[in-house]
């Protein structure tokens, strides 16, 4: 039983993970990209910055994340 409740708990951090991530690259990208809500669609410019802002925060997430695994010491099982 315990074994399931591990992995129920890694799946609730994964998924906890995964919000935080989403919140802050919507906070960082959309304060970088849209200067004002004026139209009910984004522009062009503002369309193709959230694009490229997207892009780069989860491409550094990624190359942080593994980094961090190949430094990690192995550990006991």
């Amino acid at each position: 039983m315990t074994e399931r409740m591990d992995s129920v708990q890694a799946a609730v951090v994964e998924i906890v993970g995964m919000a935080d991530l989403y919140r802050r690259i919507q906070d960082t990208c959309w304060t970088k990209c849209v200067a004002d809500v004026k139209e009910s669609t984004l522009d062009a410019g503002e369309s193709s910055c959230l694009d490229r802002c997207v892009n780069k925060y989860t491409d550094v997430h990624t190359i942080v994340g593994k980094e961090l695994q190949t430094n990690v010491p192995d550990t006991p099982k």
